[in-house]
């Protein structure tokens, strides 16, 4: 059974994800900085790595220059949870 989460009001929805600024492609590169540079001070960031490895799954399915919003969509694809405004 599909559940359904409520955007919150200062945050809407813009159909096929949330309107935020920014892109995949750019999330990703940023991401891939913060891992480089926590790598090159012996610095573990788990959270860094598994958000990298969820955005560039993200960019690999939607492309590079799709809005950061597009990652609703894969949230509500592996969790079975539709996002609405």
């Amino acid at each position: 059974m599909e559940q359904s989460i409520r955007a919150h009001p200062s945050r809407p929805c813009c159909g096929n994800g949330w309107d935020l600024p920014g892109t995949l492609g750019n999330a990703v590169a940023d991401l891939r900085l913060v891992t480089k540079l926590a790598t090159t001070c012996d610095v573990p960031l788990l959270e860094a790595n598994a958000a990298l490895s969820f955005v560039e799954a993200a960019c690999n399915e939607a492309g590079a220059d799709a809005p950061i919003g597009k990652l609703a969509g894969l949230f509500e694809k592996a969790s079975g949870v539709a996002f609405k405004a």
